[in-house]
């Protein structure tokens, strides 16, 4: 989904729902290929949860490129003044 792919003015809810639905058709055909910890032992991130992330992020920065996005993966920070999308892609 980019810009160009948008007839009519966008809607934050809407992109937010759309990405949902494609997370979730995603998640059910998708095969974690790397697996690693983070903090401790049970606290997996998989490529999937990379994927997913990855993904939001590129729509969001198309579709509101003066928007920012905190992720569980990637980080980030909040910028004051500025709209800010917090990510857990799969949880």
């Amino acid at each position: 989904m980019s810009r160009s792919d948008l007839s009519t003015p966008v809607c934050e809810v809407q992109v937010a729902r759309d990405l949902g639905g494609w997370a979730v058709g995603y998640l059910r055909t998708a095969r974690p290929q790397d697996i690693t910890t983070k903090a401790h032992a049970a606290d997996f991130v998989t490529s999937v949860d990379r994927d997913v992330e990855r993904k939001v992020r590129e729509v969001i920065a198309v579709t509101f490129p003066n928007q920012v996005v905190v992720g569980e993966e990637e980080g980030g920070q909040p910028v004051p003044g500025r709209p800010c999308w917090y990510l857990d892609p799969v949880d």
